[in-house]
C-alpha cells in the first residue's frame, strides 16, 4: 500500500511511504502544474501536465523521457479518469457520490482503491487489491492529488 505523509496542512511536500517504509518523495512546483518525483529505488519522475487546456498528464522518467504511465479525464460529464499503466488500460471511477475516494478498474475487475487518510492536510493512500507496480501506484496517486486539488481550488472559488 502506497501513502503520503505531510509535514503540516500547508505543506506541498509529500513523503511517500510503501507498506510503512519511507520510498520517496514528491513536490509540487511553484509555478507549474508539475510535480517532482523521487523515489529511493531508481526513478526521478516527474508528474507532467501535457497541455494548458488539457486534461492529459504523463509520468515521466527524467533520465530517459519516456512516459511510464498517462491519464486523461474521460469526459466533460463524468468524474472518470482513463489510465494508461504498466498493468494495461484502466479507468479510475468514482466510488459513490458520499465517498471522496475512487477504484482503479480493468473491465468489471477492480485493480485498487484510492483515498483520503487525512483531514485537511490532503493525505492519500492507494491499496491496490493484487500485485501492482510502485509506478503505477504513484501515477493513480497523483491523478487522485491533482482531483483533490481541483475540487479544493472549486470550493474556495464558490
Amino acid at each position: 500500500m502506497l501513502q503520503t505523509h505531510t509535514p503540516s496542512c500547508f505543506s506541498n511536500q509529500y513523503v511517500l511511504l510503501d507498506n510503512g517504509k519511507a520510498c520517496g518523495k514528491f513536490k509540487g512546483r511553484a509555478f507549474s502544474s508539475g510535480i517532482d518525483v523521487s523515489l529511493l529505488q531508481r526513478y526521478r519522475l516527474t508528474f507532467k501536465h501535457e497541455g494548458l487546456f488539457s486534461s492529459r498528464y504523463s509520468l515521466v522518467d527524467q533520465s530517459t523521457g519516456s512516459a511510464l504511465a498517462t491519464a486523461q479525464h474521460a469526459g466533460l460529464f463524468t468524474s472518470a479518469w482513463d489510465l494508461s499503466l504498466q498493468v494495461g488500460e484502466c479507468r479510475l471511477v468514482s466510488a459513490g457520490f458520499w465517498n471522496q475516494g475512487f477504484y482503479v478498474e480493468q473491465g468489471r475487475k477492480r485493480l485498487a482503491e484510492v483515498n483520503v487518510t487525512g483531514g485537511c492536510s490532503g493525505t492519500w493512500y492507494v491499496r491496490p487489491y493484487g500485485e501492482m507496480p510502485l509506478t503505477d501506484q504513484v501515477m493513480t496517486g497523483l491523478v487522485f492529488h491533482t482531483i483533490l486539488q481541483r475540487r479544493r481550488a472549486a470550493a474556495a472559488n464558490s
